[in-house]
């Protein structure tokens, strides 16, 4: 199967807009090295939050953005990725002062296929992480291919959007990072990790809606593509997304054995929806055992609809149950042999 088809015009990009972004980005280049300079390393523990894809991961963001002061990239940040310190300078002295009186922008805890809406809304930051990382074919880097990253210019553009948000620790959410987690544990040894879980069925049903949202088919790929993709795209649709959600959550479990268990902290996507006060307070006694409290914003709601309904045919979740426990089983042959 190629992964050649065009989104839905809803979700297609505007190639101007995307080329004037690049071309403004570049121009900008020269102004963020400059301010970026003195700045080294992160001084507070970065926050890498990672989950499996419709795993909850992108509501645990909202509420961790409206519920702490932190610094992360929102929506104006993403437009101008190469430059996040000089865009985070713009936002705090020119945008914030022109709309602090507009209600808003204020969070709605929605989300469209992790798209948040909103000037403030938390992003992926996808075009960072793939200029950082050069992606290829999928979210997997070699040991060659690590080793070509500039890591110097990563954390200095982290130090420098901590530095412009007033040092406070900046969060990133992105399951891209899910297959660079221990090295990224490694290169930002301050750095904690929040991990999001759900169960598969639903996992796999979601990534099924969303294929078809998406594209108006499910045979297209969506979301992160894990080392196996290479061969897991060439499988029967239901196959490939039961093989998405099993590898990923295999890598996600094995690169968090790497990081030491304290800078680790797990939820599950039900527990964040049936009781979302008390895991904000788990994340601010987690962070407060590696740096200094979290400064509170503002207040979140007790708890949110969860959405672990089956929606699809039956015939589809005999398919899913099938496909994962075929995986599960790979998995564990592989570790036993």
């Amino acid at each position: 199967m190629k992964n050649s088809k065009q989104p839905l015009s809803l979700y297609q990009k505007d190639e101007k807009l995307e080329k004037r972004m690049r071309e403004l980005n570049n121009m900008l280049l020269l102004i963020q090295e400059e301010i970026s300079k003195p700045l080294k390393v992160p001084k507070r523990p970065t926050i890498f939050l990672l989950g499996l894809p419709r795993s909850g991961h992108t509501l645990l963001a909202q509420l961790l953005v409206t519920r702490f002061h932190l610094a992360y990239p929102t929506n104006f940040i993403a437009r101008l990725w190469k430059v996040p310190g000089l865009v985070a300078r713009i936002q705090r002295i020119a945008l914030e002062p022109a709309i602090e009186n507009y209600s808003s922008d204020s969070t709605q805890f929605e989300s469209n296929q992790g798209l948040t809406t909103g000037v403030y809304g938390i992003h992926e930051f996808g075009y960072f992480w793939k200029e950082i990382f050069n992606f290829k074919k999928t979210h997997s880097l070699t040991d060659e291919e690590w080793e070509r990253v500039n890591k110097e210019r990563l954390l200095r553009l982290v130090a420098s959007l901590e530095y412009e948000f007033g040092n406070l620790p900046v969060l990133f959410k992105n399951g891209q990072l899910i297959f660079q987690a221990a090295r990224l544990s490694r290169l930002f040894p301050k750095s904690v990790f929040i991990c999001v879980l759900r169960d598969s069925l639903y996992v796999a049903q979601s990534l099924a809606i969303n294929r078809q949202k998406r594209f108006g088919n499910r045979k297209e790929w969506f979301s992160f593509r894990p080392p196996e993709y290479s061969w897991l795209k060439d499988l029967p649709w239901w196959e490939q997304i039961g093989g998405q959600v099993v590898y990923i959550k295999h890598h996600l479990k094995k690169q968090m054995e790497q990081i030491p268990s304290e800078r680790v902290l797990w939820f599950h996507y039900e527990k964040i929806c049936g009781n979302s006060k008390k895991t904000m307070k788990s994340i601010e006694e987690f962070i407060a055992r590696h740096d200094k409290p979290l400064k509170i914003k503002k207040d979140v709601p007790e708890r949110f609809t969860q959405r672990n309904i089956w929606l699809l045919p039956q015939h589809d979740l005999e398919l899913f149950k099938k496909s994962l426990k075929k995986f599960e089983e790979n998995i564990k042959h592989s570790s036993s042999s």
